[in-house]
């Protein structure tokens, strides 16, 4: 049986018939610790530094699998056509084992620096680094001279256990949930109610949990009926309060969350750690008024009914639109004109993605009246549309 020796020496004098350049790096052989444990709650990693080239690592973040790769620090690998890795004995073994070979995900992005296996063959490789077997990356590329490059990266097991049982210790005090599982979440609350739902609560756990184990990050409570204007904000700051209270009173420090009538998503991008709650009420969505005449939407209009039908994409029960009308003459037959301006509201909202069971009209006519119906001020208070939400 070949030696690891002889394989390489063999692999090498193949190459160089073809004209292919090899290149190897090899991390340092000693019995010094040379794989370093590092992480938090919210990633753990374990590094083994390949000289004059960058990188092998383990990495595992919440609600991902563990990952093994390799980091190149100074060059790209965006002419890399084919990567592999195997898993060789230790050159001091006489012994060779069945040869395993894992396919590489190779990062196709610009400036791409990463090879890497994932979940089960990651665990693989940690079980053959346990068990005293090395890990060999091999990979051909464009080399700076137009000649293909063999490129053979060599990572040791030496002093690997230890490191690797701390990287575990990491891994046990990972948060179970990543932070896009509760970014930019939207708490809905029913009319008039400051009262968060079950789901909220649950949520609102997530939260505090990572703004305690990341003291460095900040929470930020969005308005989305903000766009409305100034009549939404007297509920919103009731909420708003009413959350923070709760907050502060698992611990987390008023100084550490911030209220904005609106918070752009760019800003999300930018400031790590930042996490976005939006709330949502439809309370300043209710009353629609129109003139006297054809009834249309504005673009207001429409504005608050696309927020409607965001909201309504969360409720389990149907949305109602009632419909109201004034009175100008005694034979004309309200009824039925009032149910012609609440199909408006409910085609538009169809448009907008609310299933067609979810919206009921109805018509009411001039029964119910706000005002008199013998002044024009009375007349416009009659003509209404309210929607009922459901929660």
């Amino acid at each position: 049986m070949l030696s690891f020796d002889k394989i390489t020496l063999t692999l090498f004098l193949a190459l160089c018939s073809t004209s292919v350049m090899s290149v190897e790096y090899t991390a340092t052989f000693t019995l010094k610790e040379t794989w370093q444990a590092k992480g938090s709650r919210l990633q753990c990693e374990l590094t083994q530094a390949i000289e004059n080239y960058g990188e092998v690592f383990f990495s595992i973040r919440p609600e991902e699998v563990l990952q093994f790769g390799l980091y190149h620090k100074n060059s790209t690998l965006n002419s890399v056509e084919k990567g592999n890795l195997s898993v060789l004995p230790g050159p001091w073994m006489h012994e060779y084992p069945s040869l395993q070979n894992y396919p590489v995900y190779i990062e196709r992005r610009k400036g791409a620096k990463y090879f890497s296996v994932f979940d089960k063959n990651a665990q693989n490789i940690a079980v053959a680094l346990i068990a005293k077997q090395f890990p060999v990356f091999t990979y051909t590329q464009l080399g700076g001279s137009k000649k293909l490059e063999y490129v053979k990266v060599i990572s040791s097991a030496i002093k690997f256990s230890a490191s690797y049982d701390k990287f575990m210790a990491c891994r046990a005090q990972l948060l179970p949930y990543a932070l896009a599982s509760f970014q930019d979440k939207v708490f809905y609350y029913p009319a008039s109610s400051s009262t968060v739902t079950h789901q909220s609560l649950s949520d609102l756990a997530k939260i505090v949990d990572y703004l305690k184990a990341i003291p460095k990050a900040k929470l930020v409570l969005a308005s989305e009926t903000s766009v409305i204007g100034k009549a939404d904000n007297k509920m919103y700051q009731r909420r708003a309060k009413k959350l923070i209270d709760f907050l502060q009173k698992k611990g987390i420090k008023k100084k550490r969350i911030s209220i904005h009538a609106s918070y752009p998503i760019e800003n999300i991008k930018t400031e790590i750690n930042t996490v976005r709650l939006n709330i949502f009420g439809p309370d300043v969505l209710r009353v629609f008024k129109y003139a006297e005449g054809r009834f249309y939407l504005s673009e207001k209009s429409k504005r608050r009914l696309n927020l409607a039908a965001l909201y309504m994409q969360h409720a389990s029960k149907p949305l109602v639109i009632h419909a109201y009308s004034d009175r100008t003459a005694s034979r004309r037959n309200y009824t039925a004109l009032s149910e012609q301006r609440g199909n408006v509201i409910k085609n538009y909202l169809l448009t907008q993605g609310v299933a067609p069971e979810k919206v009921i009209v109805k018509a009411h006519g001039t029964r119910n009246a706000l005002a008199t119906n013998r002044t024009r001020e009375g007349r416009a208070l009659n003509r209404r549309i309210i929607l009922s939400f459901p929660f």
